[in-house]
């Protein structure tokens, strides 16, 4: 699949399990999200992460090519090993657990 496509899932993905949490219709909630510009950050961020990764790999790639990093070296340049505060959603029962506290502002 393509980033495009992968993206386009996710977002039906989203717009259904906020429509299924808050009790809405899909088109309410497809509005909410276009309203708050939400699908516009989620492709934004999508593409990024993906360019992000494949720039990393390409580089370490490169460098082997090159003869500057041995196999183990660019194996291990390869592993994934930054910490982040994101967290990923994979099922509806997940979703199901999360609950609406407050915010502070949409931007």
């Amino acid at each position: 699949m393509s980033i495009q496509a992968d993206t386009e899932i996710l977002l039906i993905q989203a717009i259904e399990a906020y429509a299924n949490k808050n009790h809405i219709s899909g088109k309410e909630a497809s509005d909410i999200f276009h309203q708050y510009h939400v699908i516009e950050k989620i492709m934004i961020q999508h593409e990024y992460l993906h360019q992000i990764s494949f720039e990393v790999v390409m580089e370490a790639i490169q460098l082997y090519i090159a003869g500057i990093l041995s196999a183990d070296e660019t194996v291990e340049r390869l592993r994934y090993n930054k910490v982040n505060n994101q967290i990923s959603f994979h099922t509806e029962k997940a979703l199901e657990s999360l609950e609406f506290i407050r915010r502070l502002a949409y931007e």
